[in-house]
């Protein structure tokens, strides 16, 4: 989570992954930034270049009719990278003390897809690629030859992993967002976001969620006239309002470039963050308060069928956001899901502490007919004691493995 000028010369896209649903549950491991660097972990990365790319091999039903199965395996034993087996079930007993029970009348919930975050940082850095390997790159994500990601996270402006700091309306009180212009996507300060995000639309093999998700308004929204050191909105009708209506105003500017949203959460951790990147905090009476006297009634009439996520922050938070909103049915009424990070689980090594799947199972039971999705993860984040990319590090992808794995078993 560091500002994307310390970075930015190492490679893109983080793998991700997500759900939705009659109850949902998905991980959204976004944004991150991936590079070789000098260091003591081994590389299990693939490698993919002009004259060879690994290919993951696809599958079809008949392959698993009756009692067979498809797997893929990944493993840091061997040669292993998605390499895909058909196999199947056998009804028998070989006398072992191992024994697997299968239920398949018992279902949970429903997966909305796998997908990764499409920022400037992304865009910015496949762009630095020639064309044919930028093409082979977004290809082992979202054709039939990749991994087929169905979700995408796109920030609304600027965010930690950009340039610099920008918004679609920089005119000062323009409280009816006449200014409003997301041009900027288009331009080299985002690497094109816009062309990315229409490239990979075309090149998927299957329908792609995309949601949205603001870090921060024009600063002349802020008390601070500032998006960094964890500002407020200025406290004033008229600013909620227009904050309200810049959302309808991004997905309007987005849908006149054929682009349709999924999804949004309510602000990109509303808790706060170190103060050293953008940020809009709230409390949870705020987002509640927002939520059913602005946002949802703003997004009712132009965006019916957009999904809300609120909260988008740490799991530690769960029990007072969720009580606080969605107890209170005149906010609830506009909200459809929980948005999850993992941060403030230090990649889930204090889960014996922490509870952090606890809590998830407590929101479900709670509040059933809502669904939650992990919207943002990234490793490298930790100051000192593991900062900064490491291409190809199995330690790292057994924790977004294990992450993924412990959010799903808690809906």
């Amino acid at each position: 989570k560091k500002p994307l000028r310390s970075v930015l010369p190492t490679v893109a896209m983080a793998p991700v992954f997500t759900a939705s649903v009659y109850k949902s549950t998905a991980i959204l491991l976004v944004g991150a930034l991936l590079s070789p660097s000098a260091s003591a972990y081994s590389d299990f990365s693939t490698k993919c270049t002009k004259e060879s790319c690994d290919v993951v091999e696809g599958w079809i039903k008949d392959e698993i009719s009756g009692s067979g199965v498809v797997s893929y395996t990944t493993s840091q034993d061997n040669a292993d990278r998605l390499t895909k087996r058909v196999s199947s079930f056998e009804d028998s007993d070989n006398g072992g003390w191992q024994k697997i029970k299968i239920d398949a009348s018992k279902t949970y919930q429903k997966i909305q897809g796998f997908g990764g975050a499409l920022t400037d940082a992304a865009a910015i850095t496949i762009n630095a690629l020639e064309p044919e390997m930028q093409t082979k790159l977004l290809e082992n994500y979202y054709s039939a030859s990749g991994i087929e990601y169905t979700v995408g996270r796109v920030p609304i402006a600027s965010c930690d992993f950009s340039t610099g700091v920008y918004s679609y309306d920089e005119t000062a009180e323009d409280f009816e967002l006449e200014d409003f212009s997301i041009a900027v996507d288009s331009s080299d300060t985002t690497g094109n976001k816009l062309g990315l995000i229409k490239t990979v639309l075309n090149m998927a093999v299957n329908p792609i969620s995309l949601f949205a998700s603001p870090w921060a308004p024009p600063a002349w929204m802020t008390q601070t006239n500032s998006t960094v050191g964890n500002p407020s909105l200025r406290d004033e009708p008229e600013i909620y309002q227009s904050w309200a209506l810049y959302f309808s105003k991004f997905f309007e500017a987005y849908r006149n470039e054929g682009i349709d949203f999924w999804a949004v959460t309510v602000q990109n951790e509303p808790a706060g963050n170190t103060g050293a990147w953008q940020d809009l905090k709230m409390t949870p009476e705020q987002q509640r308060d927002f939520v059913k006297d602005y946002l949802g009634p703003q997004l009712e009439s132009t965006d019916p069928d957009l999904k809300i996520m609120m909260h988008d922050d740490q799991r530690v938070h769960l029990p007072t956001w969720t009580s606080t909103i969605l107890d209170d049915p005149d906010a609830a009424k506009y909200i459809d899901g929980v948005g999850l990070h993992w941060y403030s689980e230090v990649e889930d090594y204090v889960t014996w502490a922490t509870k952090p799947f606890d809590k998830m199972n407590d929101v479900n039971d709670k509040y059933p007919d809502k669904f939650m999705m992990g919207t943002e993860a990234c490793n490298g984040f930790i100051p000192i004691i593991d900062q900064g990319p490491k291409l190809g590090d199995w330690n790292r992808g057994e924790r977004y493995g294990f992450d993924i794995m412990s959010d799903l078993n808690a809906w």
